[in-house]
């Protein structure tokens, strides 16, 4: 079993999107999980490339 984890600034938006694509795509073999940089207080700064 592969593990990976994503991650983001704040965990609100890209980091789960892309946990949930690669464990999709991954199945049972590929444990996923995301996380953020900074505290959930901030989680609603706007989305940036």
């Amino acid at each position: 079993m592969h593990k990976v984890l994503t991650v983001c600034l704040g965990n609100y938006c890209r980091s789960p999107f892309a946990e949930l694509v690669l464990a999709h795509r991954g199945g049972a073999e590929l444990k996923v999980r995301s996380a953020g940089l900074i505290g959930k207080w901030k989680a609603n700064l706007p989305t940036s490339p």
